[in-house]
């Protein structure tokens, strides 16, 4: 009786485990600052997001932790829903809160042209009727220029 049970919950787990039920396999996902501008006498960084699965992406939100010339600037966190085409690119602008620009006006002012970023993200990834966490870390250098404190 017991290695009957024992075989039909392993044929259904089996069964379940075909029919769709589970996370997406995904390929590497990087999140990438694109450029720091003053607009509108606010600070907006621009992240580029980069797909390199065959699907398209879905993110209904994401947090980021930002870290320039080595100094933890604080963390960022965007609402905002996006599409990413599959194996393809999308940028999306982030208004920085007065604090954090002020910070970051300040960290790039000395040398602006030689800033150094770390950026640690945490994706919120629409999947059918699921949301799944995906997170990544990118580091590269900005060539900017001076930036005025909004």
């Amino acid at each position: 009786m017991f290695s009957r049970t024992l075989a039909f919950v392993a044929v259904t787990l089996g069964l379940l485990s075909l029919t769709g039920c589970s996370s997406p396999r995904l390929d590497h996902i990087a999140v990438r600052i694109a450029d720091i501008k003053t607009q509108n006498a606010n600070l907006v960084l621009t992240l580029r997001f980069i797909n390199t699965n065959n699907i398209p992406l879905v993110i209904s939100s994401a947090g980021h932790t930002l870290t320039l010339n080595g100094q933890r600037v604080g963390n960022i966190n965007d609402k905002e829903a996006m599409g990413v085409p599959p194996m393809g690119t999308a940028t999306q602008d982030v208004l920085l809160p007065a604090a954090l620009a002020k910070t970051v006006c300040n960290l790039t002012a000395r040398d602006p042209s030689q800033t150094t970023y770390q950026l640690e993200s945490s994706l919120q990834i629409v999947w059918e009727e699921d949301t799944v966490t995906y997170k990544t870390g990118s580091r590269g250098n900005l060539a900017l220029k001076p930036l005025a404190n909004p």
